[in-house]
């Protein structure tokens, strides 16, 4: 504004001296009276004059005005151009700009390093389809195509440098229009997607592998499970016989052998038993493998009271103390939920034998999204080094020797367990008693009763789930 200010200034200055003089000439040339009356002498001129002036200070405003307001926007235009200049070179993502053709048109320096070019110069005005595989073509006519239509897309393709350096590229185009509203260009954002490419065929191959090792991991099993079975059959039958031949001598010959014999008799005839045992637990194992899991609701309340009463039916020797709290229900295979009940029960009378009163409580409770359930005594317990060895196939505990038992049962639980997308766990101490601790879905479409004691047992299971 100052400088529109001192141009006015300038005219107004100019229109006057001008004004003068033209007065003074005039008085020098024609005129025999003083200067003030030559310079007002003829109103009619002086207002030509001044008219004459007016039109000359108006028109010198406006050529000021214009001249400013031209110069603003000329530095505002050349700001925004700097600005937009540097933001684009300094982008780390390729920005270009196409012809309908192909042909670049412009270029910022990541994408002249993506492409391996020296400098704009070495790429401006050639076409871009030298660089890309002869497959991504007609994607890539297709895409630009598109654009020129007023149609955004994007595209991954694959490159090869001026250099020879091989890059997978994921490239957004949209159209570039002038103020008219034609489109004269495709703005084109391109990213290098090499490192993702190069880590999905990784996947792919280790997926691949995966596959293979599966497939032959299975074919693995099926064929250890077909010797299994068959191994089993095998033996079980001349077990059988040892066992029936030794029953048969000890009554033929039980007067005539001494002591030390029919011992001898009975252990051989204990140990085929105790094999035989292990064979048929092994073929359960085995065959939980293969068994198809059909899930239904589970009242787990009512299951936990009938698999005690059944295995219960001969111990009316003990006195046993049999707690069920409430339990939710449980969305699984009701026939073999049965049997993880029945092997955790089963333990825990076993265990529980030397005491003089049998405490054994079952319960459950809702935790993040599955319902915990478990079965506590007051057995002989179990250190916490050995919470994971008893799961394993036929493992037995030191303190354990003494008790009937194959170790298959808790194998079997953990199976079970896990084909319903559960764990089992277990904690406990020697001489204190145990908890055998198993998690599964809650019922489909039923919301599982509130349990009192959740939040009694949430200390014990922290950590553990």
């Amino acid at each position: 504004m100052k400088s529109e200010y001192k141009i006015i200034i300038l005219s107004i200055i100019v229109a006057i001296t001008f004004w003068l003089t033209d007065a003074l000439l005039d008085y020098l040339h024609f005129y025999d009276d003083s200067f003030l009356t030559v310079l007002f002498l003829d109103k009619r001129e002086v207002g030509f004059r001044s008219l004459a002036s007016s039109f000359f200070i108006a028109s010198g405003i406006l050529v000021a005005r214009a001249f400013s307001h031209q110069r603003r926007y000329a530095k505002e235009l050349l700001r925004t151009k700097n600005y937009l200049q540097t933001i684009i070179e300094t982008e780390p993502e390729c920005i270009k700009l196409l012809a309908r053709d192909g042909t670049l048109l412009d270029m910022n320096r990541a994408g002249l390093e993506m492409i391996e070019a020296d400098s704009l110069v070495q790429v401006k005005g050639k076409s871009l389809y030298a660089l890309i595989p002869p497959e991504y073509h007609q994607e890539f006519e297709s895409l630009t195509g598109k654009v020129f239509e007023g149609i955004s897309g994007k595209m991954e393709f694959e490159i090869v440098g001026l250099k020879g350096r091989r890059l997978w590229l994921e490239t957004h185009a949209v159209p570039i229009r002038h103020l008219e509203g034609e489109i004269f260009a495709s703005l084109c954002i391109t990213r290098d997607i090499t490192a993702r490419k190069q880590a999905e065929e990784k996947v792919k191959e280790l997926n691949l592998e995966l596959q293979v090792r599966a497939t032959y991991l299975e074919q693995s099993n099926n064929d250890l499970e077909s010797f299994t079975y068959m191994a089993s059959h095998g033996l079980r039958e001349p077990l059988m016989v040892i066992e029936w031949s030794c029953n048969n001598l000890l009554k033929k010959y039980g007067d005539v052998l001494d002591d030390e014999g029919k011992e001898k008799f009975v252990f051989i005839k204990e140990t085929a038993k105790q094999i035989s045992q292990r064979i048929k637990d092994l073929l359960s194992f085995s065959r939980i493998r293969k068994k198809e899991v059909v899930k239904s609701d589970i009242d787990m309340e009512a299951l936990a009271n009938t698999v005690f009463n059944e295995i219960t039916a001969a111990t009316d020797d003990r006195e046993i103390r049999f707690e069920v709290r409430d339990l939710p229900h449980a969305w699984g295979d009701p026939r073999i939920i049965h049997q993880v009940i029945a092997n955790l029960l089963s333990n825990a009378l076993k265990y529980t034998r030397g005491k003089a009163t049998t405490m054994i409580e079952v319960g459950g409770f809702e935790k993040q999204g599955q319902n915990i359930y478990y079965v506590r005594d007051n057995g002989i317990g179990f250190d916490r080094a050995d919470s994971d060895i008893i799961f394993g196939l036929f493992q037995r505990l030191p303190q354990s020797q003494d008790i009937e038992g194959t170790g298959v049962g808790l194998a079997i639980t953990r199976r079970i367990i896990e084909k319903h997308g559960g764990r089992v766990w277990a904690e406990g101490r020697a001489n204190e008693g145990a908890t055998f601790y198993f998690s599964l879905p809650a019922a489909d479409g039923h919301i599982p009763r509130g349990c009192s004691n959740e939040e009694d047992y949430s200390q014990s299971i922290k950590g553990s789930t």
